[in-house]
């Protein structure tokens, strides 16, 4: 019937078996797991539903919208995109990451070709070295300018997004030393990005750091490098108080919360 028709037709806004698998992919990652984790992944990657991003199309891969190629699971919301304009743009505040977190940098290390994202998803306040960046990621242009989008897009928040799991099998393969697969599943995501893939580059070879460094390029402003630093165990940088921490359990672990033991029974 109609209904069912419409369930299945967006089945990205609904936990469906895809969400289960590329979670599961993300749970084992982050456990250290990882043949489970590229298991799952690639469960996903080969189901035939989910494509990589044109290039030319990445402005449109977030801005309060759910991807219709790259999303696995998103959330439905018409009040997100009107939401981010008024808190990150409208607001007067810049919600800006400061120079010394890095991101320009992160952007131009080991660059190959013309970065969309770095050129879409950020806006220059003014002087960069006193302002530095906007991150204009999740913020619907269309919105800003209070105009209709004019091609109709399912508003909300992408939860998963195929490109983190081809980071996972790239990295699978970098374990077991399979440098061939793991540029395989690496460089598509390069590619649709507008960068030159690893395959064939003249005396660099893929390694983890590259992985890492394209993790947070991709994934900024949706919550994960918190949970990349403490997989990693990695030092935390707090710009503001210019400290950096070293990492521990009083960074990392959340103490769990006294109901949960007086109501465990």
């Amino acid at each position: 019937d109609e209904l069912a028709g419409g369930f299945v037709l967006d089945r990205v806004i609904h936990m469906n078996l895809y969400a289960v698998q590329a979670l599961l992919a993300r749970v084992y990652w982050e456990m250290g797991d990882l043949e489970k984790a590229k298991d799952y992944a690639l469960s996903v990657i080969n189901c035939g539903f989910f494509k990589l991003e044109e290039k030319t199309d990445v402005e449109d891969i977030m801005n309060g919208v759910i991807s219709n190629k790259e999303t696995i699971w998103g959330i439905y919301s018409e009040e997100f995109p009107t939401f981010t304009r008024r808190t990150m743009y409208a607001s007067g505040g810049d919600y800006s990451l400061n120079v010394k977190s890095g991101y320009e940098d992160i952007y131009n290390e080991d660059k190959e070709g013309f970065d969309y994202r770095q050129d879409k998803w950020f806006q220059v306040l003014g002087d960069y070295e006193a302002t530095g960046l906007r991150c204009m990621k999740i913020v619907d242009r269309y919105k800003v300018k209070l105009a209709s989008r004019p091609v109709a897009k399912l508003s909300g928040l992408n939860m998963i997004r195929l490109p983190e799991l081809h980071y996972i099998v790239a990295e699978y393969y970098l374990r077991v030393d399979d440098q061939d697969n793991a540029t395989k599943y690496f460089d598509p995501v390069l590619r649709s990005r507008g960068l030159n893939g690893f395959a064939g580059r003249e005396g660099m070879k893929l390694n983890l750091k590259h992985i890492n460094n394209e993790r947070r390029k991709e994934l900024v402003c949706e919550g994960q490098w918190f949970f990349m630093m403490k997989h990693y165990e990695m030092t935390a940088y707090d710009n503001i108080t210019d400290q950096t921490f070293q990492p521990s359990s009083a960074i990392y672990v959340w103490p769990i919360p006294d109901s949960e033991f007086e109501y465990r029974d």
